[in-house]
């Protein structure tokens, strides 16, 4: 059935306990979705993968049922369902964050370093708004992908900034020199 602002719904059924048990939302356009929950305990939405998608009650005229809004993408569908708790284990990405902080910066290239200090952040954000396992499991392959990039400093990188050091000192030397044989060149 085609519904207002770009939306195609169907509904599975149970005959026998004469209640509605899914909603299936197909969104045309990408616009927002608001709708009246059929069950007195919410609604949980998922997209085509599986994941949870966030919802905020809202209020629509004429309604006194609870509603709920969530976004949609452009030609994506979603399945409604009676609200159900979600648990998520999130012990796998809490031991690697843990892990990750251990790391000491003087050990590795700032690049490397600070490139994990942000992949570190990412994930604490992630574990505190994850709506699924899938967005844990994500993150906890990204944050490891990092943790194997970070880059040990080596005596070549050290070396590196002995003979920058030692240049700048040359250069400068010469230009101190310079400037007194110039200011002597002057007084003659």
């Amino acid at each position: 059935m085609k519904a207002k602002n770009g939306f195609i719904v169907s509904a599975g059924y149970d005959s026998e306990a004469a209640a509605v048990t899914e909603l299936s939302l197909k969104s045309k356009l990408g616009w927002d979705c608001t709708i009246v929950a059929p069950w007195k305990e919410g609604i949980i939405v998922r997209n085509s993968k599986g994941w949870v998608i966030k919802t905020t009650k809202s209020s629509l005229d004429g309604y006194d049922e609870e509603t709920f809004r969530f976004e949609t993408k452009k030609d994506e569908t979603y399945i409604i369902m009676p609200y159900e708790e979600i648990i998520l284990e999130e012990s796998g990405l809490n031991d690697l964050i843990t892990e990750a902080e251990a790391n000491v910066p003087e050990k590795y290239t700032p690049e490397s370093f600070i490139s994990l200090q942000e992949s570190i952040q990412k994930a604490k954000v992630v574990m505190s708004e994850a709506l699924n396992q899938e967005e844990l499991t994500e993150q906890e392959e990204l944050l490891r992908t990092c943790m194997s990039q970070l880059q040990v400093k080596t005596k070549d990188n050290k070396t590196k900034i002995v003979i920058v050091a030692v240049m700048a000192a040359v250069i400068l030397a010469a230009g101190i020199l310079m400037y007194f044989i110039i200011q002597k060149m002057k007084k003659r």
